[in-house]
């Protein structure tokens, strides 16, 4: 714009300036509006060189306005920040940007019910917001380990645990106890950790292990050995000689005992026949039974005549089966005690046969 010149008071020019967005408003005698102020077309005073400042007011303008979206979250636990989605879109659907969701990130469990958000374009209007975010806490599974007992100085037991509401663990918790082998009678606790379950926070309870007193050590009671009582064996001489030596069994009746008169009749059978001496062969006498006796047998007039004073015993072991041998042994018997034995016999038979025939006359 040309300056202008005047000796008097003169109306100003009017203004020709322009700026975009902008309304000439006035001059100014200062740059910075401090001055003294000229509206266009006002009188000057031209008394002194002067520069006026034009003065610049800014024009109004309507911004389009965007479409902002923002969706608030509701999550569970995990450990992770979340934030809350959203966008801006402007004319024709573009996708503008300038939306600020920083005030809508957390982690820890809360609720968050006026979280802001924003959107700034130089190119549409600006915009902000509130959204109800919330993070809850996770399900929450007990473990609680099982009471245990052991004795004092056993190998500790196994320990359990029980999982509330039941559940299968994802990695299963392992549970301890502060005793050792050589730990004193008393209580001691148990406790369980490391168990895992997607989706759920875990809580543990712990149990007790009980210490109890050893219990003693009994020997067993072994028996004596007791060796059993062997009757002796007795011969059939000493059986013949003497009433001292009893036999086990009653004999059957030989014929010579019944020349005599003589009546041994055993009450029970025997069960094996045992073969006869040679002397039993001479006087013709069978062998001697192996079973015993329910009842003592009557002595036989023969023993009486012998000087036998008792019954046989039911105790004694009757000789042993078989030939004797020549000289005196365990089982065999003497030979003197034979020719002893037959003198006898031929004597007593003498003695009947004299009677019988004085009988006769």
């Amino acid at each position: 714009m040309a300056s202008e010149a005047a000796n008097a008071p003169t109306a100003l020019t009017a203004n020709s300036f322009t700026r975009t967005g902008y309304t000439f408003s006035a001059w100014t005698t200062a740059a910075d509006g401090s001055g003294t102020s000229y509206a266009d077309g006002a009188t000057y005073p031209f008394s002194a060189n002067a520069t006026l400042y034009a003065q610049w007011t800014a024009n109004t303008v309507t911004l389009p306005t965007a479409t902002c979206s923002v969706t608030p979250y509701n999550a569970t636990f995990d450990g992770i920040a979340h934030t809350a989605n959203g966008s801006c879109t402007g004319i024709d659907g573009v996708v503008l940007s300038g939306l600020i969701l920083t005030g809508t990130t957390h982690t820890a469990v809360g609720d968050y019910s006026t979280d802001a958000w924003s959107f700034s374009n130089s190119d549409y209007a600006s915009q902000n917001g509130t959204v109800h975010d919330a993070i809850s806490a996770l399900p929450t599974l007990t473990v609680t380990a099982d009471n245990q007992t052991r004795a004092f100085g056993a190998a500790g037991p196994a320990f359990t645990y029980v999982v509330s509401p039941s559940v299968s663990l994802d990695t299963p918790a392992t549970c301890t106890s502060t005793a050792t082998v050589s730990s004193g009678v008393g209580t001691y606790p148990i406790t369980c950790s490391g168990a895992a379950k997607a989706g759920y926070s875990i809580t543990y309870f712990g149990g007790t292990l009980t210490i109890t007193a050893a219990a003693p050590t009994v020997a067993p009671t072994v028996a004596p050995t007791v060796s059993p009582t062997v009757a002796p064996t007795v011969a059939p001489t000493q059986s013949l000689l003497s009433a001292s030596a009893t036999p086990t069994v009653a004999p059957t009746a030989t014929p010579y005992q019944t020349f005599l008169g003589a009546s041994a009749t055993p009450t029970v059978a025997p069960t094996a026949t045992p073969t006869a001496t040679p002397y039993q062969t001479f006087l013709g006498a069978s062998a001697t039974p192996t079973v015993a006796p329910t009842a003592t047998p009557t002595a036989t007039p023969y023993q009486t005549f012998l000087g036998a004073t008792g019954a046989p015993s039911a105790n004694a072991t009757p000789p042993a089966t078989g030939t004797p041998s020549n000289g005196s042994g365990d089982n065999g018997t003497p030979i003197v005690a034979l020719l002893i034995c037959l003198a006898f016999g031929s004597l007593a038979m003498l003695m009947v046969e004299k009677q019988r025939r004085t009988i006769r006359r």
